[in-house]
């Protein structure tokens, strides 16, 4: 239902990618940034190849020099706020985790057996980055602002930005939302109604006296 060209597919896994060109060819294919890519010429044979887009390794943010060596600027995607923290070395092995995970669940649903916490295994993949939010990953050389994509990453030809977030908390994803997607001057708003909505809920369950 999806094969219908209006949809697309983020793949690491060349076997994957095979699969789904031979099967699927009307996705649009994109290349992860999980490959961690980081090597220049690497990067611009990727870019060669039969990508919509190809998501960087979050290690080429803020290395001008570096961005500015990429020949096809206009299909790179940048990952702006990455929670990792420079350099990680365990980046490919958590992702492979929640992989590992993903295909458990599925493999659940698919037995009809219901899906809960008692009958999903879940490999344990403790760290610390998970609980980082906006303000500490700030701090980080890898991190792009709302100001940074705007005043430095457009003029240079960029213009695909993704947001992560697929293991962070439901309140730090929203700060998250709210410091790259909104004006400043209606930030403290929509915090504020933020808040009043999550406790409209809070009541509603009678978590609160």
């Amino acid at each position: 239902m999806g094969d219908n060209g209006l949809n697309e597919v983020i793949v690491m896994s060349p076997v994957l990618e095979q699969y789904i060109r031979e099967n699927y060819p009307g996705y649009k294919i994109t290349s992860s940034t999980c490959k961690q890519i980081r090597d220049m010429d690497a990067l611009n044979d990727e870019l060669d190849k039969n990508y919509s887009l190809v998501v960087l390794d979050y290690n080429w943010n803020n290395k001008f020099d570096d961005l500015a060596r990429i020949k096809d600027k206009a299909r790179c995607e940048i990952l702006v706020n990455a929670c990792c923290r420079p350099a990680c070395t365990r980046r490919g092995d958590h992702y492979r985790t929640i992989g590992k995970y993903q295909i458990e669940l599925c493999s659940i649903a698919k037995s009809n057996l219901g899906i809960s916490s008692a009958n999903i295994v879940k490999e344990p993949f403790p760290c610390e980055c998970m609980a980082y939010d906006i303000y500490k990953i700030k701090d980080f050389p890898t991190h792009i602002s709302p100001d940074d994509i705007e005043s430095k990453y457009i003029p240079m030809g960029f213009s695909q930005f993704k947001l992560e977030g697929r293991t962070i908390g439901d309140i730090n994803m929203l700060e998250m939302y709210v410091y790259y997607l909104l004006k400043p001057e209606y930030m403290n708003a929509a915090r504020l109604e933020l808040l009043n909505i999550l406790t409209s809920r809070i009541k509603h369950f009678n978590i609160l006296p």
